[in-house]
């Protein structure tokens, strides 16, 4: 599979995979954010592990999901996996069952609210360095084959123990 179309491939089925284990409807059409309920808003960042020193944010999407999601707690998933097969062998049709090793953190919406915004010819962009957050304290929770960090006394962790 090429490159374009595995991103856009993997990042549908980690966003079909995340709903399912945080018990949220998909909706049929979204041209916002991820994941989103009556109480709750994700927006899903994956990145391979090798490839996983920055994620890049759409500035936009920081004021205007917020905007669009107002009275939900929101949160930004930072999605990293690995493959058991390289990319451009995997077909579209089964690319779930090669996906491993995921490892998730839930970060609160604010948390980057103060990075710098990058000017590319594509952005504006903010990047969010992995290292940045993996020495916060978060809580570890291991489900259906995966490990999640979310912040403490998050509501996350009532639909992730359910």
């Amino acid at each position: 599979m090429n490159a374009r179309v595995f991103t856009n491939s993997v990042a549908e089925t980690h966003r079909k995979w995340l709903a399912k284990v945080l018990k949220i409807d998909l909706p049929i059409y979204n041209r916002g954010i991820d994941l989103v309920d009556d109480k709750i808003g994700i927006e899903i960042k994956c990145r391979l592990k090798k490839y996983s020193h920055n994620v890049a944010v759409h500035h936009y999407q920081l004021a205007q999901f917020r905007r669009d999601n107002q009275n939900k707690e929101l949160y930004w998933a930072v999605l990293l996996y690995d493959l058991t097969k390289d990319p451009k062998k995997i077909s579209k049709a089964n690319l779930e069952r090669f996906v491993k090793d995921r490892e998730c953190w839930f970060l609160e919406w604010d948390y980057i609210k103060d990075f710098e915004v990058h000017y590319p010819i594509t952005g504006p962009y903010i990047y969010i360095r992995t290292k940045s957050f993996l020495d916060m304290q978060f809580k570890k929770v291991e489900k259906d084959g995966a490990i999640f960090h979310i912040p403490k006394e998050s509501s996350l962790e009532a639909r992730l123990l359910a």
